[in-house]
C-alpha cells in the first residue's frame, strides 16, 4: 500500500512529484535512485527492479541513516528510496536532513510497518509517499513511475494502513 496524508477522516491514496528530468520526445526517463536500507537482500530486489526500466539508475546503496544523508549531500539523486529503521540515524530524521541539503530530491520511503503514525511522520518530513515492503512486488514500480512523470499516483490496493 502507499500512505498519503489525507483532509478527512476517509483515507486517500495518491502519490503527487514534481521535477524529475525528461530526457527526450519519446518521453525516456532518466531517474537518478538511491537506495537506503539495512537489509542488503531488499536494496538488491529493489536495484533490480528498477533497473528493469530504461533510464533508471541506481547511483548508490546506502545502509544506515548517516551514510543516506551524506550520499544525498553528495550525489542529489532525482529519487531517494527510504527505510524507516535504520541504525545510527533513522529514515525520518535522515528526511528531515535530507530536506535541508538536497531540496530537490523526491523521497519515498518504503517500510515494513503498517502503521498510520508512522506513515504520517514520515510524510511530514516532506516525502511523498509511503510504499510496504509486502506491496512492493505490485505497487514499487507504478509509484517510482508515477513520481518520475509527475503524475497522481493512486494505490490500486486502498484502504487503511491498520
Amino acid at each position: 500500500m502507499l500512505f498519503l496524508p489525507s483532509q478527512s477522516i476517509t483515507i486517500t491514496l495518491i502519490l503527487v512529484v514534481s521535477n524529475i528530468v525528461m530526457i527526450n520526445s519519446t518521453e525516456m526517463l532518466r531517474i537518478s535512485v538511491l537506495i537506503v536500507d539495512d537489509f542488503e537482500p531488499w536494496r538488491r530486489f529493489v536495484r533490480s527492479k528498477l533497473q528493469e526500466q530504461m533510464g533508471w539508475v541506481v547511483v548508490w546503496e546506502a545502509h544506515d541513516g548517516v551514510e543516506a544523508v551524506e550520499k544525498a549531500r553528495k550525489l542529489h539523486p532525482d529519487l531517494i528510496m527510504l527505510d524507516i529503521a535504520l541504525r545510527k540515524v533513522n529514515g525520518i530524521e535522515a528526511a528531515r536532513q535530507i530536506r535541508q541539503l538536497a531540496p530537490n530530491s523526491k523521497i519515498l520511503f518504503t517500510s515494513g510497518y503498517r502503521s498510520w503514525d508512522i506513515a504520517e511522520d514520515a510524510l511530514r518530513t516532506g516525502a511523498l509517499g509511503y510504499v510496504l515492503k509486502l506491496d512492493a512486488g505490485t505497487e514499487l514500480l507504478q509509484a517510482v513511475e508515477g513520481s518520475a512523470r509527475q503524475a497522481v499516483y493512486q494505490c490500486e490496493s486502498g484502504g487503511s494502513p491498520s
